[in-house]
C-alpha cells in the first residue's frame, strides 16, 4: 500500500546523525552540556515533562520524553554520575521501571537554531516572490517559533533532502501490498489538485510537490535496489469494535474485557514499543487484567495462550475470522 509516508522526503542522515545522542547509566554526566545539546536537538525546558520533545531539571532528577518513544525516562544523577535511568508515567509522575541506556533523538525533523533559520529565510526568498515578511510562516520561524504546518517547508532548512530509502540499511526487504502503481498516483493526483488551488497563497505559499515527495517514477527506481516481497491477496480482516480505555471511568477497563471474556479466539494486544507494553501491563494489572507477554506474532502463534499482549508497528486493530 502507498500512502504519502514512502514517498515524502526527510532531513539528510546528517542532521540526524549530529543530534543524536546516547545516554547509559552508571557513567559521567556533564548536565549543562546536556542542557545545551538538548536545546540544539530541538527540546524545550520544562517545569513537568508530559509530551515527546520536552525535559526538565530538577537537582539531580532529569527528565526527558525522546522523541518517537512511547514513555518518557528519568535519570536520578549522584555528583555528576547517572546512578539510574527508570521510566515514568506522565500521569502520575512515578517511576516504573529501570532501563540501562536511553537513544535520544532530536525532537524536530529540522533545526530551528540560527543556522537552521538564516537557511531557511534564504531558500523562502529564493523560492517564493513578493515581500517575504509578509508571510507569517517566515515570521514565525524567524522568530524561532515553529508554526502549524511548518513541516510543509522541510526542505527550506536544508541544502538537500533524504528518503526513506537513504535510511534503511543494506539487506532490507519491502513489503508490496495491492496496486502500488495506482495509488502512487492517485496520490500524487490529490498532490497536484491541492497545489494548483491553494499555491497562491501569500501568507502561506506552497513548494512545489516534487521538492516534498518522491515522483512514482523515483519510488520505483529506489525500491530496485531492494529485495521485495508482493502480496496481492486481500486480508480477510474484520474491524475491531469499541474497546477504548477510559482512565477517568471507575472501571476504566470495562469495554477491552467485555470484548476479550466471551470471545470465541484469542487476543493479542499490540504496544508501540518495549517500554510501552511494560506500562500497558502494569496498568493492567492494577484492573485485574493479566495478559501474558510474548515476544512476537510467531511466539503468540505457538503459545496456548488466550490473551497475550507484543509490541510491533500495528496501526489499527482487527479481527481474523479464520
Amino acid at each position: 500500500m502507498v500512502r504519502g509516508d514512502p514517498l515524502q522526503r526527510l532531513p539528510p542522515r546528517a542532521y540526524l546523525a549530529g543530534r543524536t545522542f546516547l545516554l547509559r547509566a552508571k557513567t559521567t554526566l556533564d548536565l549543562e552540556a546536556l542542557k545545551a545539546q538538548l536545546v540544539l536537538a530541538g527540546y524545550s525546558n520544562v517545569q513537568q515533562v508530559m509530551s515527546p520533545g520536552e525535559f526538565a531539571v530538577r537537582g539531580g532528577l532529569v527528565d526527558l520524553y525522546p522523541t518517537g518513544s512511547a514513555v518518557p525516562y528519568r535519570l536520578d544523577l549522584i555528583g555528576d554520575e547517572i546512578e539510574t535511568i527508570r521510566t515514568f508515567d506522565v500521569d502520575t509522575q512515578r517511576s516504573i521501571y529501570p532501563v540501562s541506556e536511553i537513544r535520544m533523538l532530536p525532537a524536530r525533523e529540522f533545526p530551528l537554531d540560527e543556522e537552521g533559520r538564516a537557511q531557511f529565510r534564504k531558500c523562502f526568498r529564493e523560492r517564493f516572490e513578493g515581500d517575504p515578511s509578509k508571510s507569517r510562516v517566515y515570521k514565525d520561524v524567524s522568530n524561532g517559533v515553529a508554526p502549524a504546518g511548518v513541516e510543509a517547508y522541510l526542505p527550506l532548512f536544508f541544502d538537500s533532502t533524504a528518503t526513506i530509502f537513504d535510511y534503511l540499511p543494506p539487506g532490507t526487504r519491502t513489503v508490496i501490498h495491492g496496486d502500488v502503481p495506482e495509488a502512487a498516483q492517485g496520490f500524487w493526483r490529490d498532490l497536484k489538485s491541492r497545489y494548483d488551488l491553494l499555491h497562491g497563497d501569500r501568507d502561506r505559499p506552497l513548494l512545489e510537490p516534487r521538492e516534498l515527495y518522491l515522483p512514482v517514477e523515483d519510488l520505483f527506481v529506489s525500491l530496485k535496489g531492494f529485495e521485495s516481497l508482493r502480496v496481492d491477496e486481500p486480508l480477510a480482516a474484520l474491524p475491531l469494535p469499541g474497546i477504548e480505555v477510559d482512565r477517568r471511568h471507575v472501571e476504566p477497563l470495562r469495554l477491552l474485557k467485555r470484548f476479550v471474556e466471551p470471545f470465541d479466539g484469542r487476543t493479542l494486544i499490540v504496544a508501540e514499543g518495549a517500554g510501552r507494553r511494560e506500562t500497558l501491563s502494569q496498568f493492567f494489572a492494577e484492573h485485574d487484567f493479566h495478559p501474558v507477554l510474548v515476544d512476537d506474532w510467531t511466539r503468540f502463534l505457538e503459545s496456548a495462550h488466550p490473551v497475550a499482549m507484543t509490541y510491533g508497528p500495528v496501526s489499527a486493530g482487527f479481527v481474523l475470522p479464520d
